[in-house]
């Protein structure tokens, strides 16, 4: 379960292997064998998983909502758009761009 929640970013096979070399002991298996034990999770397992890890976030209550509605768990910041003020200007700077078309940071 923890190799299909961790979202698998490389082939089957090497994310089976890395897994096994992280339990030890010498554990050896397919590809085949991974997605027959896959076959035999019942999908409940991952419903109440989900419902106890959003119990476990929203019970600590240590978050904010952003304009009383809507829970903000992260942003970029590439579509923020500060106001323009001198004090926000001297504290982050600015971006000037050159004819060349590339942004340099002033300040």
């Amino acid at each position: 379960m923890t190799t299909i929640i961790n979202n698998i970013s490389k082939s089957l096979c090497v994310e089976v292997n890395k897994l096994l070399q992280k339990l030890g002991k010498g554990l050896v298996a397919t590809k085949q064998a991974f997605s027959q034990a896959r076959y035999k999770l019942r999908h409940e397992a991952f419903i109440d998983l989900n419902d106890h890890f959003v119990r476990a976030f929203y019970g600590r209550g240590d978050y904010r909502l952003l304009n009383d509605k809507y829970l903000l768990l992260c942003s970029d910041g590439s579509g923020c758009e500060l106001p323009w003020e001198e004090g926000l200007v001297g504290a982050f700077g600015k971006i000037a761009s050159s004819d060349s078309g590339q942004a340099n940071r002033i300040g």
